[in-house]
């Protein structure tokens, strides 16, 4: 084997490792905003569940959502708060992706109920996402942060109702299940 072989062969070696490595530089401080939007990641025999957006949603849920303790027990629609959440819990040991798509649900008709109450005109017979929160931002009656959580909270659905193969690990849909809750037992409060 002469030189120029071998830095060839060292070279053909090294390339397809050089180049992840220097994408991985390119995008390295976008990495945890990527890997934090992650569920799974799959590649060979390695399997890596991501379930910290939820996590990382429920903390900002319990800073930026006020929770009087006083109204624990609201209604939310025709159950208690504490009803809600127990029955969501009980759905998600069964079918986690019922029970995201039952707490988003929830959320989804306590912003329709806000919106309707607090006299910002009354949503469609089947009101979008996005016609809900360009409603709730327009009367004011979420902040900035707390439309974040809407939307984020509606992106965490739509991952799961359209991820054919996905698996939830059952604290990330504790964890999403409690902010669902928790904001539309929020929307509820408003206008009463």
């Amino acid at each position: 084997m002469d030189w120029l072989t071998f830095i060839s062969k060292i070279i053909e070696a090294l390339a397809w490792p050089a180049t992840l490595i220097a994408l991985l530089w390119m995008v390295r401080k976008e990495l945890p905003q990527i890997a934090s939007s992650l569920r799974k990641l799959k590649y060979k025999d390695v399997e890596l569940e991501f379930g910290e957006a939820t996590k990382q949603l429920a903390a900002e849920v319990k800073e930026v959502v006020p929770q009087d303790a006083p109204k624990l027990d609201l209604k939310i629609g025709l159950a208690t708060r504490s009803d809600a959440q127990e029955r969501l819990t009980t759905l998600a040991g069964l079918a986690p992706r019922a029970a995201i798509l039952e707490a988003w649900l929830l959320v989804e008709s306590a912003a329709a109920d806000a919106i309707q109450r607090t006299g910002l005109g009354s949503a469609p017979a089947v009101p979008g996402p996005q016609h809900l929160m360009q409603r709730l931002q327009k009367g004011g009656l979420l902040r900035p942060r707390q439309l974040g959580i809407f939307e984020k909270l509606r992106r965490l659905r739509n991952e799961a109702v359209h991820s054919a193969d996905a698996n939830f690990a059952q604290g990330a849909v504790l964890s999403y299940i409690e902010s669902a809750v928790t904001m539309a037992a929020y929307l509820e409060e408003l206008g009463d």
